[in-house]
């Protein structure tokens, strides 16, 4: 079961379809007051994630991308997860994408959702100046 506060998009799996999910990622954070600069940094993780989890998906099996969003007070935890079924985690993940997503969240980890493989990100807030 989700938290009440969840918000959940899905879209088909396709990179055409990454612009809903960072205009959603990008609005939950402002809406949060994350710096335009935070907000920027999850926006480019979160489509990171997504075209990993893409990239990895060889036989083209995935119908869909399910980005759950949990906004905290100061912080926001993003899960990506996939429909797609292949060996997961990859070792592939400590590439380019793994880097960036790394220097732009707090926290990347990979895991196994109900539907399949998942990359969860958290990113805390900056300071107010």
């Amino acid at each position: 079961m989700t938290d009440p506060q969840t918000i959940a998009v899905t879209v088909p799996a396709g990179s055409e379809f990454l612009h809903i999910v960072r205009a959603t990622v990008g609005s939950v954070a402002a809406k949060l007051d994350f710096t335009y600069e935070d907000v920027d940094d999850l926006r480019i993780a979160v489509d990171e994630a997504c075209g990993e989890l893409l990239s990895l998906d060889e036989k083209g099996d995935a119908k869909e991308l399910l980005v759950a969003i949990t906004p905290g007070e100061r912080e926001v935890e993003i899960s990506v997860s996939t429909d797609a079924a292949f060996d997961w985690p990859s070792d592939g993940l400590h590439g380019l994408p793994w880097i960036v997503m790394s220097k732009l969240v707090d926290e990347v980890q990979t895991g196994v959702a109900e539907r399949g493989p998942e990359i969860r990100l958290r990113k805390h807030a900056s300071p107010s100046p």
